[in-house]
């Protein structure tokens, strides 16, 4: 019997626990591609061209870039967690 953690990090196999490795470089895979596009979406063309435009409420935009930031520093948090486990399963 396998159960996957809702993080995907863990396998459960039996009664026994290991790390799944391909689990943690498909999860690693998932973060970069989702860190990419968080930056995008903050620093990218559109955002650049809504920003010369002006067409935007100041106040939503700043929650926007804060809720951003703050989405970064998540996914930096759970980087240096797929490092660590990824070193532990070699």
């Amino acid at each position: 019997m396998v159960y996957y953690s809702h993080s995907g990090y863990y396998v459960l196999t039996g009664k026994r626990e290991k790390l799944d490795r391909d689990a943690i470089v498909h999860g690693t895979i998932m973060v970069k591609d989702g860190k990419a596009m968080i930056k995008e979406m903050l620093e990218g063309k559109a955002m650049r061209e809504l920003y010369k435009e002006g067409a935007f409420d100041k106040e939503v935009m700043e929650d926007l870039h804060r809720l951003g930031e703050k989405m970064l520093e998540v996914i930096e948090q759970v980087e240096k967690l797929h490092n660590s486990l990824f070193k532990e399963s070699k």
